[in-house]
C-alpha cells in the first residue's frame, strides 16, 4: 500500500508542481502523526 501511496502522491506532485513540494511534506507530516499515534495507543 505505500508503494501505491507514494505513486499516487508523486503523480499529484507532477500534474501540481507549484503544489509538489508543499504536498510532499503535508505527507511526511501525517506518516509522522500516524506513527507517533501507533506508538502512543502501543
Amino acid at each position: 500500500m505505500l508503494r501505491g501511496q507514494r505513486g499516487s502522491v508523486r503523480s499529484r506532485g507532477v500534474l501540481l508542481t507549484d503544489f509538489g513540494d508543499y504536498w510532499t511534506v503535508v505527507m511526511c507530516v501525517r506518516r509522522a502523526v500516524t506513527c507517533v499515534r501507533r506508538a502512543a495507543a502501543a
